[in-house]
């Protein structure tokens, strides 16, 4: 979904790094714990919360990821978001219909405003 580089080293070029920099290799080692860590949420989210919670969690992070404010443009379609969170794109509509009932969300587009955040909040921890 987004722009990605990927760096490719050699066993014997990480040696070398250990034996000449092994605060390199602590960086590295904390690097991998935060994206393990990242992962498991990712696996807790996708497991354990029921649609209405992913959505909401997922609008959540966006906005703040984005800096804040109200207004997420989604670089997707709703098919795609569909898939990120799991679901099929028939649920996720009629999810988003309901949130937009209930005054949490406006939809225009491609562009979700969310319109009561203390609303979207207890969202992400009621269950359905």
């Amino acid at each position: 979904m987004e722009d990605s580089s990927a760096l490719v080293f050699s066993r014997k070029a990480l040696e070398n790094a250990a034996k000449q920099a092994p605060s390199l290799m602590i960086n590295l080692f904390f690097a991998l714990a935060m994206r393990m860590n990242e992962c498991i949420r990712t696996v807790d989210f996708l497991a354990l919360k029921e649609i209405p919670q992913r959505l909401a969690a997922y609008l959540i992070f966006s906005l703040k990821k984005s800096g804040g404010g109200d207004v997420l443009p989604l670089p997707f379609s709703q098919k795609e978001l569909s898939k990120v969170l799991g679901t099929t794109p028939e649920t996720l509509c009629r999810v988003i219909a309901r949130m937009v009932r209930e005054k949490a969300i406006k939809v225009k587009g491609r562009q979700i405003t969310v319109v009561n955040h203390k609303l979207l909040e207890d969202m992400t921890h009621e269950m359905q």
